[in-house]
């Protein structure tokens, strides 16, 4: 899988970070032809949380759905 994109959201984007902040990463990732035809593939949407980063990465079809939708996130 190949990442397309990486942007810092959350208080770090906007410039609001306490000592308390977490770091909030998205990245968005294009699936390779194998995986976009796969029936048994399901790479939409990985989530990674741990105390100090919380990483989000969306493959680059479901993306685009939630963007055309107008989903915020």
């Amino acid at each position: 899988m190949e990442i397309a994109y990486t942007t810092v959201v959350g208080s770090q984007m906007h410039g609001l970070t306490t000592p308390e902040s977490d770091r909030d990463v998205r990245y968005i990732t294009k699936a390779s032809f194998r995986e976009v035809i796969s029936p048994f593939s399901n790479v939409s949407v990985k989530v990674n949380r741990s105390g100090t980063e919380d990483v989000e990465s969306w493959e680059l079809r479901h993306f685009t759905k939630q963007l055309s939708s107008g989903n915020p996130t």
